[in-house]
C-alpha cells in the first residue's frame, strides 16, 4: 500500500506541474487536468484510510512490510505539498539529504495557488481564511471560475 501511494503522488506530482505550467486559455484542458489531480489525490486518501481502519494487531503485522518507511520519509509528500502551496519548516529531519534537494529544488516555484491566482486574477492569500474569502469573491464575481471548481469537487 504504501508504495501505491507513492506512485499516486508521483503522478499528481506530474498532473499538478502540467496545471501549474500549462499556458492560460485551454480551461477544458486545465479542468481534465483538475479532475485527474482530484482523482489521484482521492485515490491515495482512500488507500491512507485502509490503514487508519486497520485493527491495530493488523497493522502491526503489516508494519513489517514497510521496514522504517513513513510518510513523513517520503519526498513525493513534501513536493507535492510544495507544489500544491503549502509552506513547512525547510530542514525536513526525516529526509535523506538527497531527498532533501529534491524538495529544495521545488521551494519557490509555480504553484496551483499560483497557477489559480493566475487563470481567475485572485489576490495573494496568505492563509487558509484568505484563500476561501479569495475563492469566495471569484465565484462570485466570475461564473465560469465557479463551473471549474464545482468541476472538481
Amino acid at each position: 500500500m504504501h508504495q501505491s501511494i507513492e506512485v499516486l503522488w508521483a503522478q499528481a506530482i506530474d498532473t499538478l506541474l502540467l496545471i501549474i505550467n500549462h499556458e492560460q486559455g485551454d480551461l477544458r484542458r486545465q479542468v481534465e487536468l483538475l479532475q485527474q489531480l482530484q482523482a489521484l489525490l482521492g485515490t491515495s486518501g482512500s488507500v491512507i484510510e485502509i490503514l487508519y481502519h486497520m485493527p491495530v494487531e493488523v497493522f502491526l503485522d503489516f508494519r513489517r512490510y514497510l521496514d522504517t518507511a513513513s510518510g513523513r520519509q517520503s519526498k513525493q509528500f513534501y513536493i507535492l505539498k510544495t507544489l500544491l502551496g503549502f509552506k513547512f519548516a525547510l530542514e525536513l529531519p526525516f529526509l535523506k539529504v538527497e531527498d532533501k534537494h529534491a524538495v529544495h529544488a521545488y521551494i519557490g516555484k509555480r504553484t496551483l495557488f499560483d497557477f489559480y491566482k493566475d487563470t481567475f486574477s485572485i489576490e495573494q492569500a496568505d492563509n487558509e481564511d484568505a484563500l476561501r474569502a479569495a475563492f469566495s469573491q471569484l465565484v462570485a464575481e466570475r461564473p465560469e471560475a465557479k463551473a471549474v471548481l464545482l468541476s472538481i469537487r
